[in-house]
């Protein structure tokens, strides 16, 4: 499976390999994704923050990945040479955002709902912008 692997401190590099098992041990414990573009998936540390691990690069603490996962059955899959070079566009672009220290929020109820639209709506903004 192709994904990008960015480590704290070295450049992102393209990996070709079955991440299914690895996934844990390259982000260093719990596994979040977190959504940066359509079917596109950030994979890091759940509890970054709490761990203080150092900063990495657009705005996530730590290892991490980028993944394509699968809109219908939620599986990652292989990254098309498209999702790649946006991937790695992403990352130039926010090499720079830090990261706020803080971990979780909580959204419900209608405005919620609307709030978290609206966040997606811009998400894919900026992955179509690349």
């Amino acid at each position: 499976m192709h994904a990008i692997l960015k480590r704290v401190d070295e450049a992102a590099v393209v990996v070709d390999c079955d991440l299914s098992y690895e996934k844990r041990d390259i982000v260093d414990g719990d596994v979040e994704f977190v959504p940066i573009g359509p079917e596109i998936d950030a994979v890091c540390n759940a509890n970054s923050a709490i761990d203080a691990l150092p900063h990495n690069a657009a705005g996530i603490l730590g290892n991490f990945l980028i993944v394509a996962t699968d809109a219908e059955s939620g599986t990652t899959r292989d990254m098309t040479d498209e999702e790649i070079r946006k991937g790695l566009a992403y990352l130039e672009r926010f090499k720079d955002v830090r990261h706020s220290g803080f971990g979780s929020a909580l959204v419900s109820g209608p405005e919620g709902a609307e709030l978290l639209a609206q966040w997606a709506r811009q998400m894919e903004n900026v992955w179509n912008s690349l």
